[in-house]
Formats: C-alpha cells, structure tokens, sequence
C-alpha cells in the first residue's frame, strides 16, 4: 500500500487537464462500469448529467437511469433522451421510492464489474472512468477510489473541493467526509455490504464510504478534479438543513458505537458547521486537534 507521498506515481502523468495532471493511460482489456443517476423532476438538469456520462471517452459503458415518479410529462422526456443511446438503461417508478433506494435498485440490477454515481444536477469530466480504471488497473487493492471535485455555487466562481490525492483510511473517514458524495468501487462490493441505507434521511454516502472503508480497508482519493457538483440552480438538491442536521444525527447514532470521545466531538462540529451554525460561542465545546484548524479558518474570515 502506499503512502500519501507516493500518490503521485498512481494519480499523476503527463497529460494536463484544466491545470490539474491526471493519466489517460489503461490497458487493452476494458472492464464493464456502470453508472446509474437517480433522477425526479429535473428534466435539464438531468440531461446535462446523462450527456456528460455519455460523452465519456471510456467505451466500455453501461448508464442505469432510475426515474423515481417524475411528472408523466417528465418521464416521457427523459424516456426519449435516454432511447438515444444504446448504451443507455431507462427505469421509471411509477411512484418514488427515494434517492437512497433508486440507487440500490440500480446497484442491483447493474452488469457492470464496475460502478460509480452521478446525480442528476450534477456532471462528469469526459475522462472520470478512464482515471479510475486506469488507477484500478495499476493497483487493485483498494476498497474505492474517488476524486476532487469542482463546487459551483451562485454568485461565485467555481471552488476547487479536496484539493490533492490521498490515502482515506476507516480511521480518517470517522473523524470527516473526505470522499466527497460519489465513489468508484467493484459492485459486488457495495452489493456485500447491502448498498446504501435507505433508514437514513441524509448522510447516506458518508454511511456507505464509513462501511466500505471497515469492510474492505483503504481507499485512494487521485489527485485530479473530475466531477462538478451543482449547487447554483434553483431546483432543490437532495438535502436542506433540517433535513441533513437530522440525518447526520442518525448517521452518528448509528456508528458512535465504534468512535471515540473526539471522533464524537469531530462528528458534532461538522454536523452543526455544514448545517449553517456559523456561532462559534456553539462550536468551540467540540473543538479538538483536527476540527481547530477549521475553527481558524472561519475565525480569520471574521465569523462570530
């Protein structure tokens, strides 16, 4: 296994890529990876995360597309956009069965040796699956890979998120997300461990990311930016604040268990922090060695 210094000689190669150094390169035989993207209701957003998972320059592609009870007028749309393309699996829920289980449907019905997601307001660089097959093929022994990625959010320029390769360890992941919402892994994986945990009302991936890192060991983040997560549109994301504060709550009943006094503390301080508390006078109780630097970071931006 290697070490975060050593990233460098599985994420990184000569082709540049907005900036960022990433490798194209993989061998002749090309294992199936699946997509799936769960949608409702948001036929442009959606067929701006479909044509960005089609565009892909991997060839060896299949795209599940689960339609969780959009409008009839809708599901005909998307329907239509999705018959153009071969390589494309349409499913429609007559009525919604929720993001958490549209995702499981996909997993378990998928082909793909391979599989990774993309929301639907979201999209993919054209080269995301050839970096993670490429970076798969070089060494196989990790439990998931994931990437950076590139905020988007209104009123400012887009944010680069996670910003270099590293090494993602069950004991890093319990004290923050450091995967960010999407992985790429072996599907049997994700089927052994029973996909995504549709109890939860929010935090469904840092669950899953918490229970892949336990049962398969280390994952590897590359250094390269390859998705873009969507937040300046006025159509709702998946979580709003209420939503999200009550589902890290069950994410940490679930798992306190296994942490300690300041994996806890760590949990508590980003539940609150990416929940909009911005009072520090409410923040400073889980103050600990790893959230102190965050804790700075919003002190110097002035925020009380």
């Amino acid at each position: 296994m290697p070490s975060n210094s050593e990233l460098n000689t599985i994420s990184l190669a000569p082709k540049p890529i907005q900036g960022i150094y990433v490798s194209a390169s993989y061998s002749m035989t090309l294992p199936l990876v699946t997509v799936f993207i769960p949608t409702k209701n948001r036929v442009e957003l959606f067929q701006r995360a479909l044509l960005s998972a089609v565009q892909q320059d991997y060839p060896s592609l299949e795209i599940i597309v689960i339609d969780d009870g959009s409008d009839h007028a809708v599901s005909e749309v998307n329907a239509k956009l999705c018959s153009q393309y071969p390589q494309v699996r349409y499913i429609r829920n007559e009525s919604s069965i929720g993001a958490s289980a549209a995702r499981n449907k996909a997993i378990a019905v998928a082909a793909g040796e391979f599989i990774t997601g993309l929301d639907d307001d979201d999209r993919f660089e054209p080269d995301r699956i050839t970096q993670f097959v490429s970076a798969w093929q070089k060494q196989s022994d990790f439990a998931y890979l994931c990437s950076c990625y590139v905020f988007h959010m209104a009123g400012n320029k887009p944010k680069l998120g996670l910003r270099r390769g590293k090494l993602i360890t069950y004991s890093s992941l319990k004290l923050k997300n450091e995967v960010g919402n999407q992985i790429f892994t072996k599907t049997e994986y994700l089927r052994q461990i029973g996909g995504y945990d549709e109890s939860l009302v929010a935090c469904q991936d840092y669950d899953l990311w918490l229970r892949m890192s336990k049962g398969f060991g280390t994952a590897l983040r590359l250094n390269f930016a390859s998705y873009h997560i969507h937040s300046e549109h006025d159509a709702p994301r998946i979580s709003n604040f209420a939503q999200r504060e009550r589902g890290h709550q069950q994410l940490i009943d679930k798992h306190k268990a296994e942490w300690s006094d300041a994996e806890l503390k760590c949990q508590l301080f980003y539940k609150a922090l990416l929940c909009g508390e911005r009072k520090f006078s409410r923040l400073w109780r889980w103050l600990t060695i790893d959230t102190l630097p965050v804790y700075l970071l919003y002190k110097i931006r002035g925020l009380k």
